[in-house]
């Protein structure tokens, strides 16, 4: 089993909308389904966080396809991440899941 790290919630973020927050929650949510193992909740805040990132693509640069705007690799690395999940592959899921943290850490 891949390692995921934590998210925490602690973390002091710039949160210019409740936009941000929510799909926050969801990312965090999801990553927290992933690390216990639990694919049901880990294919819920998959849910949740899709519909939050195509809720609001007509005041955003982001979609459903491209959550991570121009971040190529990531964008790709949800799309494996949403694919392993649809799939039922728990251990695709988390290796997805631990890259896409890793794209995003080096893009900030």
């Amino acid at each position: 089993m891949s390692s995921i790290s934590s998210i925490s919630s602690s973390t002091n973020l710039y949160q210019p909308n409740n936009d941000f927050a929510k799909r926050f929650q969801d990312f965090k949510a999801l990553g927290t389904a992933l690390q216990s193992g639990d694919l049901s909740s880990a294919q819920s805040a998959l849910a949740n966080l899709q519909q939050t990132v195509s809720g609001n693509s007509s005041t955003s640069t982001t979609s459903a396809s491209q959550p991570f705007g121009k971040n190529s690799q990531a964008n790709s690395d949800f799309q494996t991440l949403t694919s392993a999940l649809q799939s039922g592959d728990l251990s695709g899921a988390q290796q997805a899941f631990t890259s896409l943290q890793s794209d995003l850490k080096a893009a900030h």
